[in-house]
């Protein structure tokens, strides 16, 4: 039973928009708005999408990730977020998005795979693909391995786009197939589209 708290998703996003790890200094507050950052929107927005993502059945296999990667480009068109999806297969498929820094620091990749494994929904007390919340907690096949945390790398794109922090690296955001079986979707992107984070960090 895979459960996700919603407080946990503030908690982490705000870590690593905080952290320093991405813009550069003074503070992203003072740079990029008189207004405190709404962090309770924010969290709203994270539910939701969490909710909506886990409701996607990747299981692997068959896999099915391009609809993983189709919901993530409609997120990021929205936010104006350039972002690309490689079907390297039918039904499989990969997506990479890119917030553009000075360039001062190498490049970070935010990396995730969009399969999970099968569940038996008789050992649920949900249905895996609900989403359902119970006690505070996102209940769903994937919600820990790893729907939740690309979850989170896609918010932290959505909030440094939105506040417009001053990046010192470019953010780059990458979702893959088939990890759970073959890791055919990172083998094809290295053999493939290597050059799209050429010198990256991760």
């Amino acid at each position: 039973m895979k459960t996700y708290s919603q407080t946990t998703v503030l908690a982490i996003v705000g870590s690593l928009f905080l952290s320093g790890s991405f813009f550069t200094r003074p503070s992203v507050q003072a740079q990029t708005t008189s207004k405190p950052i709404n962090w309770a929107a924010y969290q709203d927005q994270a539910v939701d999408l969490m909710r909506q993502y886990l409701r996607i059945n990747t299981s692997n296999p068959p896999g099915n990730e391009i609809e993983a990667a189709k919901f993530f480009k409609a997120i990021f068109d929205k936010e104006s977020i350039q972002s690309e999806i490689f079907e390297y297969k039918p039904g499989r498929a990969n997506i990479i998005a890119r917030l553009k820094g000075n360039g001062s620091k190498r490049p970070i990749i935010l990396l995730n795979h969009t399969d999970v494994v099968t569940a038996d929904q008789s050992a649920w007390r949900v249905d895996p693909f609900s989403a359902d919340i119970v006690e505070g907690s996102i209940y769903g096949r994937g919600a820990l391995d790893m729907k939740g945390e690309g979850l989170l790398q896609l918010m932290t794109m959505i909030i440094l786009a939105r506040e417009r922090a001053p990046l010192s690296r470019d953010v780059i955001f990458l979702a893959t197939a088939d990890e759970e079986v073959k890791d055919e979707g990172s083998i094809w992107m290295i053999a493939n589209k290597a050059d799209l984070f050429k010198n990256a960090e991760y």
